[in-house]
């Protein structure tokens, strides 16, 4: 009885070893002239790769037999063997059946709409975005999101990686056409319709003042005083380098000595 105890506590730990550990077992065996041990070995050992997925962290099998497939967990993906290498079996996408999804353990729904109507996000909660787009990394310089009319056709709405964004057609809000549309940065649109009046909230420069919802004005008064001959042109300096527009006052004064006998504004 003692001998039995023992013999199954040692087949326990070692059926417990030998699936946490990565072997290396040649697919060419188990061979008719194997020995009986190396025969049930080879057995057990191509169970046990092909029960872990054939998963190069726990596998490492020899001589597999061309296209092959294997679940590669470092990086998350299906692979297929072309004899001599693994390449990521998905490289044309995945293609989801009109009807069905994919749900998150969260909750979130991603699925086909009915009649093929695209995908329809439906989050988990308010506090979760119902569609998330992540570049490849902090460089990321391809766009962020492309919307076409069909494959191959007009790229009628896109995300550039920057953040900005471009609409072909008309920009709408629902039934209606936008009520207000707020722009931070720079806008370009070849043709534009609107009702209301269209009000900048770019702040004014330093020293400027807004005097209209899109103009900024600085009134700076200069006592500058020039004294003009009669009969020659007299240079005056323009207040400020930046100066679009200078009001001039010129005042003529009539003077006898250091009295001034009459004054006028010109």
């Amino acid at each position: 009885m003692k001998k039995l105890v023992w013999s199954i506590i040692a087949a326990v730990l070692l059926a417990a070893s030998t699936i946490t550990t990565a072997w290396s077992q040649d697919w060419n065996h188990p061979q008719l002239t194997d020995t009986y041990s190396s025969f049930e070995s080879a057995l057990t050992n191509r169970d046990q790769d092909l029960a872990l997925m054939l998963d190069p962290a726990t596998t490492s099998p020899t001589n597999l037999p061309t296209n092959s497939i294997r679940w590669n967990s470092s990086n998350a993906a299906w692979e297929k063997y072309n004899g001599t290498s693994w390449s990521n079996l998905l490289t044309g996408g995945i293609v989801i059946p009109n009807g069905q999804g994919i749900k998150s353990a969260a909750g979130a729904t991603v699925a086909t709409g009915s009649g093929g109507n695209g995908f329809i996000a439906m989050p988990a909660g308010d506090s979760y975005a119902a569609f998330a787009a992540y570049g490849h990394s902090s460089s990321q310089s391809g766009d962020l999101l492309d919307l076409y009319n069909y494959s191959g056709g007009v790229n009628k709405f896109y995300v550039s990686a920057s953040g900005n964004a471009t609409v072909t057609g008309t920009l709408s809000a629902g039934a209606s056409t936008l009520s207000s549309l707020t722009v931070s940065g720079s806008a370009s649109l070849s043709t534009a319709a609107y009702s209301g009046a269209v009000t900048s909230t770019e702040s004014c420069a330093t020293g400027y003042t807004r005097i209209t919802p899109n103009y900024c004005a600085r009134s700076v008064i200069y006592g500058h005083y020039a004294t003009f001959t009669n009969g020659a042109c007299t240079t005056v300096a323009a207040p400020a380098a930046d100066a679009t527009a200078v009001v001039v006052a010129v005042t003529a004064s009539v003077r006898a000595g250091s009295l001034r006998i009459g004054k006028r504004l010109l």
